[in-house]
């Protein structure tokens, strides 16, 4: 596999600025982009999910947005195909491929597979969902530490879903996700290069806050309205940072200031989530942002290495 093939992989937290950098990026070296974005899925989730802008998109081809309607369910086998066709069909063209987003499954999904093990049991998850509710995402890291420490030592004490999967293996096989064949520490599928972008950290809680603030402002609570006015979310869908918040406020449950506090925490708590399972990318190239930094000088930096 050459050069050309080689993914670059542009990730990092949220409100780092991923979106613009990696359409220069992917202007300079001759790329098209695949969001990595679990959210971005979904058509009309637009302003709560920071889509690339139509200005964006027009500079440079994006692949994998608008695929489903909210009420339709995206997971992690079917990303995977679509993103391994997009990427088939790019390098066909002669392009290059940036992939942008951080999706920490979908990433790992991407450039690792998907691990082959039983079908979903959403009998088992819907417990267990209502039993981390009532203890916490800690006691179930800890229950999994206890059937399969190898597994439980790759993944982070706050991330929910690979718990979930995890202890769903266990149930379902007798065995857990690090005794299986074709397991999710396996050699990656792709040549791939990974820059992480961020900001301090008392500099990113700032930018979240007035991110949020400014999503509220560009029309947020109208585009709930829109989606629950065709039919809703689905289960996957409603998880987005922020549509919980604001769909808690429109029936009334929380006011519009505590539905903005309340986002505003969760995605500062999502990004600190972020940079922790980033750090098991041990060869990522880390851009650590500052204000007024050159944007183009970052994007000429990276086509240059």
């Amino acid at each position: 596999m050459g050069e050309a093939d080689r993914l670059l992989v542009l990730t990092g937290t949220t409100s780092s600025g991923k979106n613009r950098l990696g359409t220069r990026w992917a202007e300079l070296v001759n790329a098209e982009i695949i969001s990595l974005d679990s959210m971005k899925v979904y058509r009309g989730m637009n302003i709560g999910t920071a889509k690339p802008s139509a200005e964006l998109r027009g500079r440079v081809p994006h692949h994998l947005l608008d695929l489903l309607d909210p009420l339709e369910r995206m997971d992690l086998r079917q990303f995977v195909s679509r993103a391994e066709n997009a990427i088939a069909e790019i390098h066909s063209r002669g392009h290059r491929v940036v992939v942008v987003g951080g999706t920490a499954m979908y990433l790992n999904g991407v450039l690792y597979g998907v691990h082959s093990g039983p079908s979903r049991d959403l009998e088992f998850r819907t417990r267990l969902r209502q039993e981390r509710d009532e203890v916490g995402i800690a006691a179930l890291h800890a229950r999994l530490s206890e059937v399969d420490a190898k597994a439980a030592a790759k993944i982070d004490a706050h991330d929910y879903q690979r718990i979930e999967r995890a202890l769903e293996i266990v149930v379902l096989t007798g065995k857990g996700p690090s005794e299986q064949k074709n397991n999710w520490f396996c050699e990656p599928r792709y040549s791939f290069r990974v820059v992480v972008v961020t900001w301090p950290r008392d500099v990113l809680r700032t930018r979240i806050e007035a991110r949020v603030e400014q999503m509220f402002e560009a029309g947020w609570i109208e585009e709930v309205k829109a989606i629950e006015s065709k039919g809703g979310f689905s289960d996957e869908a409603a998880r987005a940072l922020g549509y919980p918040q604001i769909m808690a406020y429109l029936s009334g449950e929380l006011s519009l200031e505590a539905a903005k506090e309340r986002t505003k925490v969760k995605t500062w708590q999502f990004a600190r989530r972020q940079l922790t399972w980033m750090k098991k990318y041990q060869d990522a190239e880390v851009i650590l942002r500052s204000e007024g930094d050159d944007l183009e000088a970052l994007a000429q930096r990276l086509a240059e290495e």
